[in-house]
């Protein structure tokens, strides 16, 4: 039997003593045992859901070291995992989106790192915006004369050139 079955087996053995206490108490009186089951109750229910947290921040814990050293430990070597559950739950959650944004666009290399949190820094993907250049009355549109779509056209096309598309 584990510790977990031998708690919940103890925890339901109490609840059944607690009812037949309620049967034998007269004139409302509170016995000494009624406190006791209650208090033991409330510390048994306490353990188990202890218990459950930690087995929720080890599996995550386990999830998130496992995403991080098939998918990032090249690009975030100094990877560590945050001391709570929603901690390591957020890291699962900022992985995962990075992997469903690299399987969404082509493979690219990381142009800046940024530090995330104190424990934890990754690659930026997103190129920093470039400087748009415009026309300039100078400028001379190559335009056949022909319509207003062709002008737009050519306007496109001059301006393509300039930033380099």
């Amino acid at each position: 039997m584990t510790k977990d079955e031998a708690l919940r087996l103890a925890l339901d053995t109490l609840k059944e003593v607690r009812e037949e206490t309620f049967r034998l108490m007269r004139n409302g009186e509170r016995l000494y045992a009624e406190d006791k089951v209650w208090n033991t109750i409330y510390v048994i229910k306490e353990v188990l859901a202890q218990t459950e947290q930690d087995n929720a921040y080890t599996y995550a814990s386990n999830l998130a070291k496992a995403l991080w050293q098939k998918h990032y430990m090249k690009e975030s070597p100094k990877f560590a995992l945050l001391d709570t559950t929603k901690g390591v739950l957020t890291q699962i959650d900022n992985m995962t989106c990075g992997l469903v944004r690299e399987t969404a666009q082509p493979m690219q290399e990381p142009v800046a790192w940024e530090q995330f949190h104190e424990h934890m820094a990754g690659p930026n993907y997103v190129a920093p915006q470039r400087t748009w250049v415009g026309l300039k009355d100078d400028d001379e549109i190559p335009w056949d004369g022909v319509d207003a779509k062709s002008f737009a056209r050519a306007i496109e096309a001059k301006l393509k050139d300039k930033n380099g598309y």
